[in-house]
């Protein structure tokens, strides 16, 4: 993700989020071609370019940055522009030299060793000058280095870069910045860059043409010992600062490998920052030792049994932490014994605490202590799918039976970033401006990759575009990556990546499978701005329907997928990523991304269609203006108009459970200002008018109703969440109990309680916890309580 390059005479198009929807996406479309054309220049030589001008103007914006600290920025960035990366080993490439390079190319074959000379400035990535050993010099600009995106200052990119830092880049780009056409090296993928061994013969200054200011230089680290690494790592540490703390403790970890409290501080940085593997790595090496004391084999042994606990590795984990216990009686190893206990009841058994969690979920939406879970079901190859894949059912599945839970791989929520910066992005895959969260899910995914490689094959594995080759049909389990590369004298992470990382098939990847992780499905698009993202392997695989035959919900940021009706052996098993509540039209353009040749094959698709789309436009448009209307009458009139949109032998008719719902909420609004003036019989008739519109609304998204008014749960809905259906029953009960039918009211009751643990897994305490207080403001808590046995 980057800014763009400027090429006098050929500029780009002009882009706003504020364009019109088709406006913008033809500009996109233009765009994408623009980038061709860009990708197709011929190489030419570099410009001269003057050393002292270049640092001074990065002087300048530093000076600038400083100045405009506080000011409110947004960065515009894209994705799905053209972004290299290597795959090539450093040592199967040849040096090369910025006098050697050329513009408008990718130095296949070559790598670029060079010198950061001066402080870096933030951006959308990080923005600095480097030099050669024959003194020539560039810009460079770095994205999706950990640490240094949104939210993060220039401190801590200059942590992890200080002037005088040495990198080589592996098979460098070289094109024209968009600021003055000024040439600069571009790196998008964090796998290109290595960081030079500071004892290297590389940091001598006898290898450079310039000496570099004392005061800035990085060269002093070639003085520091092993302790004074070790000072530094833990200053960062203590500020909360866990990359560049990990930066020091590798730097004297490279003086003296046998540096065991480094490595032992090492790994609890990493797994500060989730970096499981690389935190066991290190734990491991500690616990080999022979002549560790107590303490700090303790220590190891606690750490490594967190890794293994959030890689899922459960047995592994409870191994280290009763060895905690042995060695010094620990009470907390024993707390995360009981937890392992937990968590293996989740995996092995699907036996969930759900109040528990929904309660971890006010605390933080990243619900830590949580196992993954799957059901009767597999990943299968579909030849309707043309020769793609989807997930199906190996058993008979009951409504209500769970069949996944899953922790994200990433995730991040508005609330996570920066006040004062902000990022306008284009997707140039899907034609779309995505909400800034989706956009830190990428840099989020990337560090996740770099942090733990062996994820790397199960991520590269998923569905990224109709241009994507056919993929295996069963996932890759998570690989045994080493933490070096194989090659002899190889760098260790994280000065060198194990994984090299495609930015931009992870785009394309992310661009496809990233969820929004709401908790109740909305009836209503949100504002963008206030949407989460998340991205998730397993739920990744299901295909899409928008009449599903399972409902996706999320916990904070862990989805829970559940059946809603019943499903054969052998039937595959959908999920919506666009609710079917949405007209139409609308979910046919959100759906192209998926179906760029044809619409979704889906029931309420294909009966949609055949609705024809001038019903469907007429449908949507009267939906919205009765939605506006406060006139009883006027939305009796819109509601008859809006059911002659549909043919009369269609059954599942969404729109028209909004109608009705806007139809009765109007009713109930109504008797209840002016119940004082009217008699008895017209309140209780206007009351029945209400709950039979309440009760037909839920048949118009499949819910089939008996003939003594009550629900028969044989399915759930597929346009309708489960929680929302909970509060239309509760809804109704009040009603009844309005009316003083008690029998009436209490059958609703015990449907909105069986669709608590069809849809929801419930028991009494998520009852009370999730519905408590709004039974309480409906008047009908005390019935309520009485009928559950509460």
């Amino acid at each position: 993700m980057a800014s763009l390059d400027a090429n006098l005479g050929d500029r780009p198009p002009e882009l706003s989020p504020y364009l019109p929807a088709d406006e913008l996406q033809s500009r996109m479309e233009q765009m994408k071609t623009w980038l061709s054309r860009q990708n197709e220049l011929s190489p030419r030589p570099l410009p001269p370019i003057n050393r002292f001008s270049l640092v001074q103007a990065q002087n300048r914006r530093i000076l600038d940055a400083e100045v405009d600290e506080h000011q409110h920025k947004i960065w515009r960035t894209f994705v799905g522009s053209p972004k290299n990366y290597s795959s090539t080993p450093l040592d199967k490439l040849s040096p090369v030299l910025i006098s050697e390079m050329l513009l408008h190319k990718v130095h296949k074959g070559k790598f670029l060793l060079c010198r950061v000379v001066t402080p870096m400035v933030k951006m959308v990535g990080v923005h600095t000058v480097i030099e050669d050993s024959s003194g020539s010099v560039l810009e460079i600009s770095i994205y999706n280095f950990p640490s240094t995106g949104l939210g993060f200052s220039c401190e801590s990119a200059n942590a992890l870069f200080p002037v005088g830092t040495i990198v080589a880049i592996r098979e460098p780009t070289l094109k024209l910045g968009n600021r003055g056409g000024q040439p600069l090296i571009r790196v998008d993928s964090i796998s290109d860059i290595i960081f030079l061994d500071q004892t290297d013969p590389a940091y001598s200054e006898d290898r450079w043409s310039f000496t570099l200011p004392a005061s800035l230089s990085a060269q002093s680290s070639i003085t520091c010992t092993v302790e004074d690494f070790k000072k530094t790592g833990n200053l960062h540490f203590l500020r909360g600062e866990w990359l560049p703390a990990v930066f020091a403790y590798s730097k004297g970890l490279r003086l003296d490998k046998d540096a065991f409290l480094l490595r032992l501080n090492r790994a609890e940085a990493y797994l500060r920052l989730s970096y499981y593997s690389a935190a066991l790595s290190d734990a491991q090496t500690v616990l080999s030792l022979e002549f560790i004391d107590s303490e700090r084999r303790w220590k190891a042994l606690t750490r490594a049994g967190k890794a293994l606990y959030f890689q899922g590795k459960y047995a592994a984990a409870k191994d280290m932490f009763q060895q905690c216990i042995s060695c010094k009686g620990d009470r907390d190893a024993k707390e995360w014994v009981s937890r392992i206990d937990e968590r293996e009841e989740e995996r092995l058994h699907g036996r969930f605490d759900w109040s528990k969690i929904y309660k971890q979920n006010y605390e933080s939406p990243h619900i830590l202590h949580i196992a993954d879970f799957h059901g009767p079901i597999e990943v299968k190859a579909l030849h309707y799918r043309g020769g793609g894949r989807g997930v199906v059912a190996t058993a008979d599945i009951k409504v209500g039976q769970l069949l996944v839970v899953e922790k994200p791989f990433a995730s991040v929520y508005p609330s996570e970033l920066p006040e004062n910066e902000s990022l306008l992005t284009y997707n140039l895959h899907t034609g779309t401006v995505p909400d800034s969260s989706h956009t830190v899910l990428i840099t989020k995914v990337i560090e996740r990759i770099w942090g733990n490689p062996e994820d790397h094959a199960a991520v590269y594995n998923l569905f990224a575009g109709p241009k994507c080759p056919l993929l295996p049909t069963k996932p890759p389990k998570t690989s045994s990556v080493s933490r070096e590369r194989a090659t002899e004298g190889a760098t260790p992470f994280p000065f060198e990546s194990a994984v090299d990382i495609d930015v931009m098939h992870l785009e394309s990847i992310l661009s496809y499978n990233a969820f929004c992780p709401q908790e109740i499905p909305e009836q209503e698009e949100r504002s963008k701005k206030d949407l989460p993202s998340a991205f998730y392997l397993f739920a990744s695989l299901f295909n899409h329907s928008c009449d599903s035959n399972a409902e996706w919900t999320c916990i904070g940021d862990v989805m829970v997928i559940r059946a809603i009706r019943p499903i054969s052996k052998g039937d595959e098993i959908y999920i919506a990523y666009v609710p079917g509540s949405r007209p139409f039209l609308r979910r046919r353009k959100t759906l192209r991304k998926h179906f760029p040749r044809e619409d979704c094959p889906c029931n309420l698709c294909t009966e949609d269609r055949a609705d024809g789309t001038a019903n469907c436009q007429q449908r949507e448009e009267l939906v919205k203006k009765m939605c506006q209307t406060k006139s009883i009458e006027e939305s009796r009139r819109l509601l008859k108009q809006i059911e002659e949109t549909y043919r009369s032998s269609r059954v599942l008719r969404p729109e028209m459970f909004k109608a009705k719902q806007h139809l009765a909420f109007l009713i109930r609004e109504e008797f209840n200002q002016n119940a004082f003036r009217l008699s008895g019989f017209t309140l209780r008739s206007r009351v029945r008018e209400a709950i039979k519109l309440d009760i037909d609304s839920l048949e118009s998204v499949g819910i089939r109703i008996g003939k003594n008014r009550q629900p028969v749960l044989t399915q759930l809905s597929s346009t309708v969440s489960s929680e929302t259906l909970i509060l239309y029953f509760l809804s109704i009960a009040a009603g009844f109990f309005g009316l003083e039918d008690r029998v009436l009211a209490g059958g609703w009751v015990k449907a909105a309680e069986s669709v608590l643990k069809l849809g929801l897994g419930g028991d009494k305490a998520l009852f009370m916890f999730l519905f408590g207080n709004r039974v309480e403001k409906m008047g009908i808590g005390e019935f309520v309580y009485s009928v559950l046995g509460y």
